[in-house]
């Protein structure tokens, strides 16, 4: 299973490359497009809804809660709930595994710690991470 956020190049090149592996979008990434695209006075509730939907034991259960989130917020988070709609299934891949496994492809947060703490990246004074020019030396 390949985690990554939603970013179209970063789709094109896994479907180039591993056609034939599962892609789970990163939960933390989802939660923070999703909760971006509502009013700032529902946020808060919508991470905390998004958790719950995200600690669910099975799928069923997760579309039951998608769908309650979705019915209680579709007038008032409209935008949020377009998001929801399209990216819950990318967003649950990772129900494809045992529970056990499941909290290590949630996210992509473990694979940006390691590069953000590698030699083989530098952060901008802007606090932007960047490869080094020397990095590919160095695999």
């Amino acid at each position: 299973m390949i985690t990554s956020d939603a970013h179209d190049g970063i789709l094109n090149a896994v479907g180039k490359v591993f056609p034939t592996v599962p892609w789970q979008r990163c939960q933390f990434h989802f939660i923070r497009n999703f909760t971006d695209k509502a009013p700032k006075k529902y946020q808060a509730g919508l991470r905390a809804e998004l958790q719950e939907l995200f600690n669910c034991k099975t799928m069923a259960e997760a579309r039951k809660v998608r769908d309650r989130i979705m019915e209680d917020y579709r007038d008032v988070a409209e935008s949020a709930i377009t998001c929801l709609d399209e990216g819950f299934e990318s967003a649950m891949t990772v129900m494809l595994l045992p529970a056990s496994l499941r909290r290590f492809y949630r996210t992509s947060n473990q694979i940006e710690r390691l590069n953000k703490d590698s030699d083989l990246t530098y952060v901008s004074r802007r606090g932007v991470l960047f490869p080094l020019q020397t990095s590919n030396h160095l695999l």
